[in-house]
């Protein structure tokens, strides 16, 4: 039965530290792509405040992420 607690915690253990590394990545790549003008995507046309708010990295709003990161640090 101990044998068995240390393989669930070392597999639960390690399953939480994959879980962080992707997130980690993922939140880096998209803080990295929403801020080089040279990877984020606009739509066609557009001019402004719309086109700030236009931007996205790979299916993500740049401007609702900053917001969302912008809301993280106030709480």
């Amino acid at each position: 039965m101990k044998e068995k607690l240390k393989t669930i915690c070392l597999i639960l253990i390690t399953v939480s530290i994959v879980a962080f590394a992707i997130t980690y990545t993922f939140r880096a790549l998209i803080d990295y792509g929403c801020s080089s003008p040279k990877l984020f995507s606009t739509k066609e046309g557009e001019r402004g405040t719309k086109w700030f708010a236009s931007r996205s990295f790979l299916g993500v709003n740049c401007f609702l992420w900053e917001k969302l990161l912008q809301f993280q640090q106030n709480y």
